[in-house]
């Protein structure tokens, strides 16, 4: 081992690593971007048009927001545990606990 020699590579170009960084960065972003229809949502949470405006809302209200896991949807649950806020606009929610 005394007479090994060890030749290291010069290190790339700044731009180039710069350039492999936000491409990755980028495709990592667009990568987590989960989209879900919004039928295929309600199918999810087991919410048929016919069972809508068929349940009490004077203990909840349960209200799907997307999904978490590859079949289980996440709902936002007001009138249930600690207080929460959140805000309603547009055609997507964005809820937020406080």
């Amino acid at each position: 081992m005394e007479r090994a020699v060890l030749t290291l590579d010069s290190a790339p170009p700044g731009e180039l690593v710069q350039r492999i960084v936000r491409g990755v960065g980028e495709m990592a972003k667009s990568g987590m971007a989960v989209a879900v229809p919004f039928d295929r949502l309600l199918e999810m949470a087991d919410l048929p048009p016919t069972r809508w405006w068929s349940w009490d809302t004077a203990a909840n209200l349960r209200v799907p927001l997307g999904p978490t896991g590859a079949r289980k949807p996440q709902f936002m649950v007001l009138g249930e545990g600690w207080p929460i806020t959140c805000s309603w606009s547009g055609s997507r929610v964005r809820a937020r606990a406080i």
